[in-house]
């Protein structure tokens, strides 16, 4: 039997993206859209991640006032709780492009830049 024509059959984005990679993109957004928040939501921010900590999560808290997390150590919850955060503050729905590193959610002295 011949094998079927597979020459015209391009698999969609969709299906080439992991399950990793998609969780890796969302994180990455998140990382950039929490940059960008003005400074009330900063405190905000650096609130929630404080308070919804676990042993799991990695904080780095300088005497500069830099306040540093990685997005991938955070609770499923907390990580919803900031989308929610950046969506109220007019920042864009779920995403789709990748921006900075969302190891590093970066705060630095009270405001998001």
């Amino acid at each position: 039997h011949p094998l079927p024509d597979t020459s015209t059959t391009i698999p969609t984005t969709e299906r080439m993206i992991s399950t990793t990679d998609k969780k890796w993109l969302r994180m990455n957004e998140l990382a950039r859209q929490l940059q960008s928040l003005p400074d009330e939501a900063v405190w905000e921010a650096v609130d929630l991640v404080k308070q919804h900590r676990s042993a799991m999560t990695y904080i780095n808290e300088s005497v500069s006032g830099e306040f540093h997390f990685d997005l991938f150590t955070l609770r499923d919850d907390t990580v919803e709780d900031l989308w929610e955060l950046v969506q109220r503050y007019g920042s864009v729905e779920h995403p789709s492009t990748p921006a900075t590193d969302p190891h590093h959610g970066v705060l630095a002295n009270g405001s998001g830049q």
